[in-house]
């Protein structure tokens, strides 16, 4: 069914913003940061304060990347199953913005790049992640016991 006369697609609402021309930001995080997508983290010390998203308002192109992030919610693919991690880590609010973060950075490099996305097969991103977690754990343990020690 095509969009009613009035509205148009998040497709149309982010190129309409953002345009084809990629070359305004030097990097996908400059664009990220544009779009008010990343943390804000306020350190002090080398400590961590605090870690939100600033609080100005959200442009047209910004709202566009969260609802598409909201979306991917409940899809059977790896940016679903990113989402709901990011969800059980943080929140629903950390969540989408984490989404949104990665998708935006994919549309940074398939405009500027001009090259087709090429998703990551549900069950190799699980795979990868469980052993990533793998080695993050034994490292933490060896640490532990030569603390122990």
């Amino acid at each position: 069914m095509p969009p009613l006369s009035g509205s148009c697609s998040v497709t149309e609402e982010i190129l309409s913003e953002t345009g084809t021309d990629m070359g305004k930001w030097e990097t996908a995080k400059h664009f990220v940061s544009w779009l008010n997508l990343c943390p804000n983290n306020k350190v002090s010390g080398g400590k961590l304060i605090s870690s939100t998203v600033m609080k100005k308002k959200p442009n047209p192109a910004s709202q566009a990347f969260r609802n598409a992030a909201n979306a991917v919610q409940r899809s059977d693919n790896w940016l679903g199953d990113y989402f709901r991690r990011m969800k059980a880590r943080g929140g629903n609010r950390y969540a989408i913005v984490a989404t949104a973060n990665k998708i935006a950075t994919i549309y940074y490099k398939m405009v500027s790049c001009q090259q087709e996305f090429k998703p990551v097969e549900l069950t190799s991103y699980q795979q990868k992640y469980k052993q990533a977690k793998i080695v993050y754990l034994e490292r933490k343990l060896s640490k532990l016991k030569k603390e122990a020690a």
